[in-house]
């Protein structure tokens, strides 16, 4: 699918361009953050191994405490075009998942046996050092992020009647991306990569997006911004892309982004990562100390000779080498908490 640019944005030239206030950008595309989520271009299909038999769990029960708000959240859920209902026989029946975000509930596919049939596509996730380059005199920022953003994805439907899950009233499928598959967050990737070919300046990472004003002055650097913005939002109003205004941070001169701080001065670690590290206790397994190193790897650019410090704990993980938790090993995690900070 080819996208273009509107002419009218191609032709500002930035010494001209009328700089926009938040209220301005949100009044001008209130359609892109108001309307309710739609379906995005094409259709996802899901690749199964055949070697794999499909499962029909048996259904679980729900407390009779939330049985009320669980039949409200999946009305609603209906009602916006999220799930509906099954009656024809399926070869897979999931379960569902109820969690609890905020004051609501939030209803998800507990798919643990369909993830082991789904194939992957193998997308090449971005990262934060595929971003990082392309941001030379970067002085303002504005991160905004997909509104329910799997859900923007339609299912063909063989694939959504893969997704089909019990509730105590009967069966429903998702027609959409649900949240839980494997394969999900390579699929949103991707489409969301293509939907945005083409738009220099517009950096995608999961359902987050990335503008970034440059240039040697403010004044440019906002111009710069103002034009990429715009033309960002041209292209969700084009392919219906819906964007969320809960997290919108517009024009800020530094900018949270997966781990890290983004800033006119340059990238610096995100100070509740690194007071996560510090707040962590000593491991007490192979598993946490996997995580341990993990969580410290995050922020491995800032923490010099971290692996020559991680190494006798690096050690442990060693395949056949038995737990044993010595004082070297806590005089390296008091050495990497120091370089952390």
């Amino acid at each position: 699918m080819q996208f273009t640019i509107p002419d009218d944005v191609l032709k500002m030239e930035q010494e001209q361009h009328n700089l926009l206030t938040k209220a301005q950008f949100i009044e001008k595309y209130a359609d892109v953050f108001n309307l309710p989520v739609e379906s995005l271009p094409g259709e996802v299909h899901f690749e199964l191994d055949s070697t794999i038999s499909p499962v029909q769990c048996a259904p679980r029960n729900v407390p009779v405490a939330m049985k009320a708000a669980v039949k409200a959240q999946l009305d609603a859920y209906q009602a916006e075009g999220h799930i509906t209902d099954v009656t024809e026989p399926t070869d897979w029946i999931s379960n569902m998942v109820i969690g609890k975000k905020t004051d609501k509930l939030r209803i998800c596919l507990d798919p643990k046996f369909l993830n082991k049939a789904l194939k992957r596509s193998h997308y090449i996730m971005s990262t934060l050092e595929d971003v990082l380059y392309k941001l030379p005199k970067a002085r303002i920022f504005t991160l905004v992020d997909a509104k329910h953003a799997f859900l923007q994805c339609k299912l063909d439907q063989e694939s959504s009647f893969m997704t089909t899950f019990w509730t105590p009233w009967g069966r429903n499928r998702w027609p959409k991306l649900p949240f839980g598959v494997s394969v999900a967050p390579e699929v949103y990737q991707r489409k969301q990569h293509e939907l945005l070919a083409g738009l220099k300046g517009i950096e995608p990472i999961a359902d987050d997006i990335l503008i970034a004003g440059c240039g040697d002055t403010d004044e440019q650097a906002e111009n710069d911004h103002d034009l990429k913005l715009q033309a960002l939002l041209e292209r969700c109003r084009e392919v219906k892309l819906r964007l969320s205004l809960k997290q919108l941070h517009f024009k800020v001169p530094e900018v949270k982004f997966h781990g890290h701080i983004l800033s006119s001065t340059g990238l610096k670690p995100d100070p509740e990562k690194v007071s996560a590290i510090l707040d962590m206790p000593n491991p007490m397994d192979t598993k946490g100390l996997q995580r341990f190193i993990g969580f410290a790897n995050y922020l491995a650019k800032f923490m010099p000779h971290l692996s020559s410090v991680c190494e006798p704990l690096r050690c442990l993980l060693d395949k056949d080498t038995p737990w044993h938790w010595l004082p070297k090993h806590e005089a390296a995690v008091g050495k990497l908490k120091s370089l952390a900070t």
